[in-house]
């Protein structure tokens, strides 16, 4: 080998020394996605994603001809078209999101060993199937707009003033600068039309600047009257400094109306798209009597809580770090979050994973700081100690459930070692498994790409990758808009060319039942559903 190719060689392997861990990190999360793979389809709002996207191939437009309650941008990767394709999807998605988790932590603890500690956990909580790491959800999808953004916003003067400790930010921004919070903001907005959750993602990053104006406020003086001035003035200089970032979020938002009002679909985006998630945060109030309780599940208490707990600590500042005080608030945020619609679905808690695992690293880092006395550690430990007990006592009136991740592994050992069948490991997900694959396969033989399904059964939509002739894919959104006889009134018109009726669906209305007995043939009858063919 040459001098001059040695050096090269040399010089390559000291700057990719510092990724090797890293390197493997990813490598270990793509091992443990490898099972995801190849599950059959099982998972409701996976399947319903999925044939959102198939209709929108078809020509179909969101919101207008095909509906779900959700911002955008997640129907739109559906395109992909099958379950692995998203799946793989996913992984890519992720490993990069994994790779600027550990960029943006790295930049924040200061301590490799830490930032490659908290990549770890970060990777465990959502690549698991504990918390439905393995499935397309929104939240998955987010976490890469949010840790994106994260990363862009990093190299701002916004960031780096606050997480060095220094003054609040001036006004006065560098074109660079601008352009970088522009960026970031963009993103954020990416991630909000992702889901709607991830406002309050966008909410932290707005303490980084409410926490910097306290950084320099002198309470000593509150009585005087240029206290108040001055403090607004504050305010506003630090309001001034995100004008950029919050300009890209907002035009992001403002594209999103545009492009569906030249769609012809701009009030369906407004009516299902945005309005619809307060009324779905509004329709679930477990029946829990506590005093917690009283004060958590309203929307109201929820805002209130973590108001009074973000006021704590502004007032606070001296016992705290910048990154503990901020990463805390953002974790409170995070729990509001997770409890909008005071439902109990694993992968709400996906949101709650990035702020919580810096703020664990963050304790950890002040706790073996030496530039810290034993009072600020004391205060760090108490703060993870009330998040602690607030999430304990959230997850006992909601009872959040999980999955067996240690199950999971060993089934899919069986099943690639030959030690189970495939139909057996398959029927482990989900019970329609077995019938959707024989009335999957009557649908694909015909080619048709059209089929309604009475009740709700998603997965038979995205496993034959067609659509519903109507706008709803499953029976609850129907009946919760009451939207029946409409619907019913679409599927008459329409004549699909399979109907299938799901026999633990609410009965259909007589019209209907006579509608499929005259027009209609059976073709399959099982345990979970039946199969109508259009007589020809």
């Amino acid at each position: 080998m040459s001098k001059t190719l040695k050096e090269l060689w040399l010089r390559i392997d000291r700057r990719s020394e510092k990724f090797r861990v890293l390197s493997f990190l990813l490598l270990f999360a793509l091992i443990l996605r490898i099972p995801s793979f190849f599950e059959p389809y099982w998972y409701g709002d996976e399947a319903i994603y999925l044939t959102i996207g198939n209709a929108l191939n078809q020509g179909k437009v969101l919101y207008r001809d095909i509906v779900d309650h959700k911002t955008p941008i997640i129907y739109y990767l559906a395109k992909v078209g099958s379950q692995l394709n998203f799946r793989l999807l996913l992984t890519g998605w992720m490993l990069v999101s994994y790779g600027l988790y550990y960029a943006v932590v790295s930049r924040l603890l200061k301590h490799r060993v830490l930032a490659y500690a908290a990549t770890l956990v970060f990777i465990i909580f959502t690549t698991t199937p504990l918390l439905e790491g393995l499935i397309p959800n929104g939240e998955l999808f987010v976490l890469g707009f949010v840790l994106a953004s994260l990363y862009v916003l990093s190299k701002t003067q916004v960031w780096r003033k606050f997480f060095s400790a220094e003054q609040a930010v001036q006004a006065n921004t560098k074109p660079n600068n601008a352009k970088l919070l522009f960026i970031s903001g963009s993103l954020m907005g990416a991630a909000i039309l992702t889901k709607v959750p991830a406002i309050f993602d966008a909410a932290a990053v707005g303490l980084i600047g409410w926490f910097a104006v306290f950084n320099k406020t002198k309470w000593a003086s509150i009585s005087q009257p240029k206290f108040y001035q001055t403090l607004f003035r504050q305010l506003i200089t630090t309001l001034l400094s995100y004008r950029w970032w919050l300009a890209g979020l907002l035009i992001s938002l403002l594209l999103s109306v545009i492009y569906f009002v030249i769609k012809g679909a701009g009030s369906e985006y407004l009516q299902y798209g945005l309005l619809y998630n307060f009324h779905y945060t509004g329709t679930w109030i477990p029946e829990v009597s506590s005093w917690f309780a009283s004060i958590w599940l309203p929307l109201v208490g929820k805002f209130l809580f973590a108001a009074i707990f973000i006021v704590g600590l502004t007032l606070t500042k001296n016992n705290l770090t910048p990154l503990t005080r901020w990463s805390a608030a953002w974790t409170m945020l995070a729990l509001v979050a997770v409890t909008l619609s005071n439902r109990p679905y694993p992968h709400y808690l996906i949101q709650l994973v990035l702020p919580a695992s810096i703020l664990i690293f963050s304790v950890i880092a002040s706790l073996t700081s030496h530039s810290l006395n034993s009072t600020k550690k004391t205060w760090h430990l108490l703060i993870f100690a009330v998040l602690l007990i607030i999430f304990l006592l959230i997850n006992q009136l909601l009872n959040f459930w999980g999955y067996e991740t240690l199950t999971y592994y060993q089934n899919f050992y069986r099943f690639a070692t030959g030690k189970i069948a495939s139909a057996t490991y398959f029927n482990q997900f989900n019970a329609l498994v077995k019938d959707n694959l024989q009335a999957a396969s009557i649908i694909e033989q015909s080619g048709e790409k059209e089929v309604y399904i009475w009740g709700t059964n998603p997965m038979l939509y995205a496993q034959t990758q067609t659509s519903p002739p109507d706008q709803f894919i499953v029976l609850f959104h129907v009946l919760d808009l009451k939207r029946l006889d409409q619907s019913l009134a679409n599927i008459i018109k329409a004549e699909p060319p399979f109907i299938v009726v799901m026999k633990d669906a609410e009965t259909p209305p007589e019209s209907f039942k006579r509608f499929v007995y005259q027009k209609y043939k059976p073709r399959f009858k099982s345990e979970y559903l039946s199969v109508w063919q259009l007589k020809k």
